[in-house]
């Protein structure tokens, strides 16, 4: 399990390859690695670029609205194919690299370090928040590296508080609720501001979420 802080880096990293758009999220299988690519050095000799087919993948967890109560949930199933040319599109270049300081991981021959296969794990969530609950629950004790939530605001907050509780960054891709908010900057400055553990939106009040919960709702991005 990685520690907070290269979590939180290996986050700001990823948001920016797949958060902001709006098909990142999910496919499958942790085994499911492609082979290195391979450039001409300048020996005219194939060396290996910058991925490492046999690192341990960065996984990320992904509960999703594939049904609800009635039968299948037609946005989530559409979003959830559409996704599954993010992993095999990241893995056809450098993966998703983890660390930038020399030792801390693999280096490509050019001194760079390799990236790592990135896997997602989809489970279904029911479009239900006690079911995104346990679905998270169950991603988190398999462990994934982070979460990225595919369903509204009926399952955000929930699946939101269990990742921050265990320290796990989670993109909310869809789910707008106010409470997951979190506390802004002054408001965690403010002595008169009470910090919430758990979602919440309330004047005086706010959800500590420790900078772990981004929404692209807040971003003007989906």
């Amino acid at each position: 399990m990685t520690s907070l802080s290269r979590r939180s880096s290996m986050w700001r990293r990823i948001v920016g390859l797949g958060i902001t758009a709006v098909t990142f999220a999910a496919v499958a299988c942790k085994d499911q690695v492609v082979a290195p690519s391979f450039a001409i050095g300048d020996n005219g000799r194939p060396v290996k670029t910058c991925f490492d087919a046999k690192a341990t993948p960065v996984t990320f967890g992904a509960p999703w609205p594939l049904t609800t109560a009635t039968g299948p949930e037609p946005a989530g199933v559409t979003s959830a194919d559409g996704i599954n040319m993010v992993p095999w599109e990241i893995n056809q270049s450098c993966g998703v690299r983890v660390g930038s300081r020399k030792g801390e991981r693999a280096e490509s021959e050019a001194g760079r370090p390799l990236g790592s296969p990135l896997a997602v794990l989809v489970r279904d969530d029911r479009s239900d928040a006690a079911t995104s609950t346990t679905v998270t629950q169950e991603l988190i004790a398999a462990g994934v590296d982070a979460l990225v939530l595919g369903g509204a605001s009926g399952t955000g907050p929930s699946a939101a508080r269990v990742a921050v509780a265990s320290n796990i960054p989670l993109g909310a891709m869809r789910s707008a609720a106010d409470n997951m908010s979190g506390c802004t900057a002054a408001e965690l400055a403010d002595p008169t501001v009470t910090k919430s553990p758990t979602p919440v939106y309330a004047a005086g009040s706010c959800w500590n979420n420790h900078g772990l919960v981004f929404r692209t709702t807040a971003t003007g991005k989906s």
